[in-house]
């Protein structure tokens, strides 16, 4: 059978000798960061390879690509090898991280061993991608509980400032072993820039990785930790100083999607990349991400009480969450995505909106008609009567992609566990989305919800998610995993606990 010209035209990008990378992309279009996952066919191959410009994996199949690995999440059979790496509470209880072993990263003997594995790893590759590059202590015992580490140094409680001094520390040194690689930090944005320890950690790398992005449901209105404002404020920043940014922010929803995208175009300046596994898959691509406004006519600014920025052919206006709804009068020439014309707006706090520019039609003047003239008296010559013009075809309005030799969704597994202030879990099978968290109270002989959260997924299939604290009392614990176009959906049994 023959293959259709497009399929063919894949074929040839990805068997050519050199396939040269997807160019960072202009202020007004979109840089596209995502998991490499398995390799695929040729053609998802190619359809990959020509719309996004860095895949990040702890393996990959093609250069262009970040080797994925912790800050220091221990695999077990290196943790039970090494176990004077492992941190310790002070009741000498080992922590985790991701439900993994958390390693003592000021340890010289487990960083040098951690550059090695790097090495080997990034081989041939563009360079890193650390998670969990944090600023604040984050360890976690056995049972989803956070608790402290004991710092081996000076066998008392770890704090803070020498937490930040250690990672400083261990980041300066990978940055070293790697002096020319691309280095990608996993970073927690409402801890800010400011601090000397802090400085020295981000200019550690060339890229920060904002997980959960302007999606992030923490995200408040204003200035505040965690406030709208703040975290624009940390974005520009960061691009001001050099480095680029990764608002990895895996939604499902038309809002979601297109409140992140209005945030990378908002902010842009030629340095900010946006992650969506759930919708920049092969067989399942956003069609807003092909956009290109062309060039910004200057930075956001703030107009009618939302912000703004202005492109050579269109306009993006995002409301930021906590705000009142706005009604906003724009003119003429402007269209919605579907094409319709636009003059005025509702925007809804935490929302987003891109506009095109469309030229405008005069109304032409009328012209007098003229008189008819008389009829003609000749027998008229029979003419057939034309068909009516047949109706066009209506274009599906489900905005997916497909291509040929895109896989089914795969299996997966969901297991959950609750403490007084977390749940936490796995989903085996799944690189993203988002789980349906509740938590459940016995109360004589039936069960009444505690607690509800939708954590998201990580890329190692991990989620967690804080609670109000739980008082004491025999609970049960249950998750639903929405699904994504690679994963399908899945639920875990009840499980019960006495906390």
């Amino acid at each position: 059978m023959a293959r259709p010209p497009r399929q063919i035209a894949i074929l040839a990008l990805v068997l050519a000798a050199l396939v040269p990378a997807v160019a960072h992309a202009a202020p007004g279009a979109v840089t596209l960061v995502r998991a490499a996952g398995n390799a695929g066919s040729p053609a998802e191959q190619g359809f990959l390879i020509s719309r996004v410009w860095r895949m990040h994996g702890s393996t990959a199949w093609q250069s262009n690509t970040w080797a994925r690995r912790s800050a220091y999440a221990l695999d077990t059979a290196t943790a039970a090898a090494h176990p004077d790496w492992v941190l310790m509470d002070r009741y000498s209880r080992p922590l985790y991280i991701d439900g993994l072993p958390a390693a003592d990263f000021a340890n010289t003997d487990f960083q040098a061993w951690w550059i090695a594995q790097a090495t080997a790893q990034a081989a041939g590759l563009r360079g890193l991608y650390i998670d969990d590059v944090t600023m604040t202590r984050r360890t976690y015992l056995s049972w989803g509980s956070s608790a402290t580490p004991r710092d081996p140094r000076t066998n008392a409680t770890m704090t803070e400032a020498n937490w930040q001094r250690y990672m400083a520390d261990f980041m300066v040194a990978v940055r070293a072993a790697f002096p020319a690689a691309e280095i990608v930090h996993d970073v927690l944005w409402h801890k800010g820039d400011a601090g000397a320890d802090i400085a020295r950690e981000l200019s550690a790398a060339s890229h920060l990785a904002i997980e959960k992005g302007f999606n992030d449901p923490l995200i408040t209105g204003g200035a505040g930790t965690y406030g709208f404002r703040t975290l624009t404020a940390f974005v520009e920043r960061r691009q001001a100083a050099g480095q680029g940014v990764i608002l990895d922010a895996p939604t499902d929803t038309a809002a979601g999607i297109t409140f992140g995208l209005a945030n990378l175009l908002l902010l842009d300046t030629g340095a900010l990349a946006l992650g969506n596994d759930l919708w920049t898959a092969p067989g399942r691509f956003w069609p807003a991400y092909n956009v290109n406004l062309g060039a910004p006519s200057g930075p956001r600014t703030s107009w009618s009480g939302v912000s703004r920025r202005d492109f050579a052919r269109g306009v993006v206006l995002v409301n930021e969450p906590g705000m009142t709804s706005r009604t906003l009068s724009l003119g003429a020439g402007f269209a919605g995505p579907d094409g319709t014309a636009v003059k005025d707006v509702t925007l809804d706090a935490g929302t987003g909106l891109l506009l095109r520019k469309v030229p405008v039609v005069a109304t032409p003047t009328p012209t007098p008609t003229p008189a008819p003239e008389p009829p003609d008296t000749a027998v008229p010559v029979a003419t057939a009567t034309p068909a009516p013009p047949r109706r066009p075809r209506r274009r599906a309005s489900n905005p997916t992609a497909s291509i040929a030799g895109a896989a089914e969704p795969g299996q997966t597994a969901v297991t959950v566990t609750v403490s007084r202030l977390a749940v936490s879990g796995r989903v085996k099978g799944a690189v993203s989305g988002y789980v349906h968290v509740t938590v459940q109270r016995k109360r004589g002989k039936g069960w009444v919800t505690a607690r509800r959260v939708k954590p998201n997924i990580s890329k190692r299939g991990r989620f967690e998610g804080a609670i109000a604290r739980l008082s004491r009392g025999t609970y049960r614990v249950g998750a639903r995993f929405e699904g994504t176009g690679t994963a399908r959906p899945s639920r875990s049994p009840y499980r019960t606990r006495r906390l």
